[in-house]
């Protein structure tokens, strides 16, 4: 196991100047303030007869009020943020088949790393309004950090620490100021082999999702990002819309199917080897643009998958025409298909969660007035319904490239400002 502890080393080591948020308006919010009337400790147990908050969603997540027991009054605010608002910010599936709320938040009761991992993230989605959270994030992440270099070697914990990992990668990429989600990530998969060799479950199947949904949506941006995890996407699903790939989990294969033929693209030197990889391309799109499933769009999951299908054909296009006018008609059809399809999704909607991806790509595309106000006030939209910091860093990079078109410059140049600006953003 020493190359896993390897990871968390480095991650160790890391320095933290660039964790200072961006100061929200709510920064300085009066709800901040301590009252001075007798309270529970936000560092402590919460002391008997005092009204604590009450766990949300008890019900989904098969927990009695006494379960919290223990837990300090800010971790159990923190706790309800997660319910209320991080699991059902990551998810397509409603409440009740939320694999966040159904699996991973019971964990968090059986286990101290997979705890102070969870809240972690939480005070990290929080610290986007409120930067006071930012200590908060940093306090139960070296806890959960600690927890898992002495469990690490430990075979019965290998469930809580492929868990623990994960929702740690999650947090710095809801963090988006640097790489370190990819060391998780390669954590998680040095993990996964112990997995596999047991008897699976719900929850193994999720974390194994899990796992591969981030390995694919990370590749759009990164080309540094661990192979997926077997063949087939969408092992764990309780009803008709996977939590995290939706009601189309085999798109997603496709997705990074696609990234790598854009990562490989500049490594090609022969004409031979360009040739293959056009064949492929062609191939490729071929298959999506005859998705049969995809023919009619009859709920709010079909044209978020339909929105995700043309987001992939612009980037197959990227690698087929790596010139292509940002006027064609080959970049604005997909961009037209993907702003259509978008318009059918309720703002605030479960499947807005999954929406980054696309809404990004057609805002690179955009090259009117009314399409590129239309994919700004979805994204100002889902900022606050999301909350994750890669929403904002999408937000300013589409600001950059339109500031730069509008003055004369090259529509295509997004993946230099994202290496050289951005490296730790990930379309999540």
């Amino acid at each position: 196991m020493s190359s896993a502890l390897d990871w968390l080393d480095i991650i160790d080591r890391e320095t933290h100047s660039d964790l200072s948020s961006p100061l929200s308006s709510l920064a300085h919010s009066s709800a901040l303030k301590v009252f001075p009337s007798r309270r529970a400790s936000d560092a402590a147990p919460s002391e008997a007869g005092l009204n604590l908050p009450h766990i949300s969603l008890i019900r989904y997540a098969g927990l009695d009020q006494e379960a919290q027991n223990g837990w300090s009054t800010g971790e159990r605010y923190l706790l309800n943020h997660f319910l209320q608002s991080v699991a059902r910010s990551m998810s397509m599936a409603e409440d009740k088949y939320n694999p966040f709320i159904r699996l991973i938040v019971p964990l968090a009761f059986e286990s101290t790393g997979v705890r102070n991992a969870l809240v972690a993230l939480s005070a990290t989605h929080l610290s986007k309004i409120y930067p006071d959270f930012e200590k908060d994030h940093l306090l139960h992440r070296n806890l959960a950090l600690e927890d898992l270099k002495w469990r690490l070697e430990s075979p019965e914990s290998v469930i809580s620490n492929l868990t623990t990992t994960l929702l740690l990668c999650l947090s710095e990429v809801c963090e988006c100021h640097s790489k370190r989600w990819l060391l998780y990530l390669y954590g998680a998969r040095a993990l996964l082999p112990q997995v596999v060799r047991g008897a699976p479950g719900a929850l193994e199947d999720f974390l194994i999702d899990l796992y591969n949904y981030i390995c694919c949506v990370s590749s759009v941006t990164s080309p540094d990002v661990p192979h997926v995890w077997g063949k087939r996407f969408g092992l764990y699903r309780s009803n008709a819309t996977h939590a995290l790939f939706g009601c189309e989990p085999g798109l997603y294969m496709c997705l990074a199917r696609i990234n790598r033929f854009l990562h490989q693209r500049s490594r090609l030197k022969t004409r031979e080897s360009l040739d293959a990889l056009q064949c492929k391309v062609l191939a490729m799109e071929a298959k999506l643009q005859n998705w049969e499933s995809l023919r009619d769009i009859e709920s709010e999951e079909k044209a978020a998958a339909c929105t995700l299908r043309w987001a992939m054909i612009l980037r197959l296009r990227e690698v087929k025409w790596p010139s292509l006018e940002t006027a064609s008609s080959q970049i604005q059809e997909p961009v037209s298909n993907i702003n259509l399809a978008l318009s059918l999704i309720r703002p605030g909607s479960q499947a807005e969660s999954h929406l980054l991806f696309p809404m990004f790509m057609a805002g690179v595309g955009s090259i009117s007035k009314a399409s590129r106000l239309f994919i700004e006030y979805r994204i100002h939209v889902a900022e606050k319904t999301n909350g994750f910091g890669s929403v904002n860093a999408v937000h300013r990079l589409l600001d950059i490239l339109w500031r730069s078109e509008n003055n004369g410059g090259e529509a295509g140049a997004w993946q230099d400002i994202v290496a050289g600006e951005m490296p730790g953003l990930v379309l999540f």
